[in-house]
């Protein structure tokens, strides 16, 4: 019996290390034959296979696997689409540079009250208003609304009566790609939405002291600042695979060079 078992999970092994040669054979021929293939439809096609196939699995073993085929290519098609799958599935990993932004007009509340069994203790407010959502940024790809209230940011309860300044002064010192959690009354329903905080430098007018205009997204320079910083990360990975590959030293060093 314990024979029988022995061999069923010998079996089992065998079939998951084949399951994964099959899997890294089926990467290496998308690479090989497909990425870097003179018909511009069938690199179309290998790179469509890839990003469908980088969705698969778990998330930082497809990541670890594009990088070693990245760095192995010496083939510019194929490192140009491997790298844009990469950039893809490492959204929000890579450290983001610049100050993050929401992308909402707060409103200072208006309605005041003492906190419940403390008659004595601080004002506080139903929360901070949202008076309008700039479209196209974090807040309204998480379905923030004007007329909103928040009530909490991730651990900062802002019901209270100086909620508006103490979010604005936590939200200025996120970075570019943090995801916080938002919770907000809507009606009569509260609400938990996540955001992941965009760069406010892709903000149409950011850097003029005074704004002349109603704030925009900026998609092109939003897409330019992501690819810069994704750019520093994935040398920063190359660095750390030469590291890894440089040889140890072998024995004690000669009597000149020590």
């Amino acid at each position: 019996m314990i024979g029988l078992r022995y061999l069923l999970l010998l079996s089992c092994f065998s079939l998951l290390a084949r399951a994964q040669e099959a899997e890294m054979a089926q990467t290496e021929a998308i690479g090989e034959q497909e990425l870097g293939n003179d018909d511009f439809a069938v690199r179309q096609d290998g790179f469509e296979a890839l990003k469908a196939w980088s969705q698969t699995g778990e998330r930082e073993q497809r990541r670890d696997e594009l990088l070693d085929r990245y760095f192995a290519s010496d083939d510019p098609e194929e490192r140009f689409r491997i790298r844009e799958v990469l950039f893809e599935i490492t959204l929000g990993e890579f450290e983001q540079s610049g100050p993050g932004f929401l992308g909402i007009q707060m409103d200072r509340p208006q309605v005041f009250f003492q906190p419940r069994n403390n008659n004595n203790g601080p004002l506080q407010n139903a929360g901070v208003g949202i008076a309008s959502v700039i479209p196209e940024t974090p807040a309204d790809e998480a379905g923030l609304k004007a007329g909103d209230t928040i009530l909490r940011v991730d651990k900062l309860d802002v019901r209270r009566f100086d909620g508006m300044d103490i979010l604005q002064v936590y939200l200025k010192d996120l970075r570019p790609g943090t995801e916080i959690e938002i919770e907000v009354l809507r009606e009569d329903e509260t609400l938990v939405k996540k955001a992941r905080l965009m760069n406010r430098l892709a903000i149409e007018g950011a850097e003029e002291p005074i704004p002349t205009g109603p704030s925009r997204v900026d998609s092109e320079k939003r897409e330019q600042l992501l690819r810069a910083d994704f750019g520093r990360w994935l040398l920063k990975q190359q660095g750390e695979v030469l590291e890894e590959s440089e040889p140890e030293p072998q024995g004690p060093a000669p009597e000149e060079n020590r």
